[in-house]
C-alpha cells in the first residue's frame, strides 16, 4: 500500500479542511461535542446488547441508583 509522502502540503490541506469545518468552534465546544458523541455510542450500546461499553454504562447506571437517597419528590414554583 502507498503512503503519501509526509510533508507540509497534506499536513496544511487537512488542517484547512478542519478549521473550514470547525474552525467556528473552540477547541472545548469540540471536546464537549466529541464527549457527547461517545457517551450516546455508550448508551446505544447498552439499549441494544448490554455487553462491552453498554454493559459497563448499565451496571454504573444500577450502582447510582442503589446509592441514591430516596428523597420527597421536587416542588415546582407555580408562580
Amino acid at each position: 500500500m502507498d503512503a503519501p509522502e509526509f510533508t507540509d502540503d497534506p499536513v496544511e490541506l487537512i488542517a484547512g479542511q478542519s478549521d473550514v469545518q470547525s474552525g467556528h468552534l473552540s477547541i472545548r465546544e469540540l471536546e464537549r461535542m466529541r464527549d457527547d458523541n461517545l457517551v450516546a455510542m455508550m448508551r446505544a450500546l447498552k439499549r441494544t446488547t448490554g455487553s462491552g461499553a453498554g454493559g459497563v454504562i448499565a451496571a454504573h447506571e444500577s450502582t447510582l441508583q442503589r446509592s441514591l437517597p430516596i428523597t420527597a419528590e421536587l416542588q415546582v414554583p407555580t408562580s
